[in-house]
């Protein structure tokens, strides 16, 4: 399902999603516009993430990549970032150029490592209620013992 949806062209969703590419609502609190909402969506799941500088994050189906984005140049993360997409991660491998963040085209499963936080925005309903098991057994796999999800 993922890769037939994600797919499909990358200029819908640049047209629909705001010059983010945040596939999901904002946080509207006390933004006016939908880049500002994104922005605030993604503060505050960095913030309750308890992001610092050295952690390493994991993002499950990271779309375009703007997350970790987010992430390392606001709170000064690293991470990796999963996609079952081509035309995703290759958005996301530009997008992150530079920053201490990989883009990988691989299913969330196969993930081997442990990282200090694991998130997933918007990924979550394409698992199916058949695989919510794997899906959580895999984030605790992922996070080191004192990690956060």
């Amino acid at each position: 399902m993922g890769k037939r949806h994600y797919d499909t062209g990358n200029d819908l969703f640049e047209a629909m999603l705001g010059k983010r590419l945040v596939y999901s609502c904002g946080y509207w609190a006390q933004a006016d516009n939908l880049d500002d909402a994104q922005a605030a969506k993604l503060d505050l799941i960095c913030r309750k993430l308890r992001l610092k500088p050295g952690m390493r994050v994991l993002d499950i189906g990271c779309g375009w990549g703007e997350a970790l984005k987010f992430a390392a140049e606001r709170y000064g993360a690293s991470g990796v970032g999963v996609t079952v997409s081509k035309e995703q991660a290759a958005w996301a491998q530009n997008l992150c150029r530079g920053l201490p963040i990989e883009i990988r085209l691989q299913d969330y499963r196969e993930v081997k490592e442990t990282f200090d936080a694991v998130y997933s925005i918007g990924m979550f309903e394409h698992v199916g209620g058949r695989n919510y098991r794997t899906y959580f057994e895999t984030v605790r796999r992922c996070l080191k013992p004192d990690g956060l999800s």
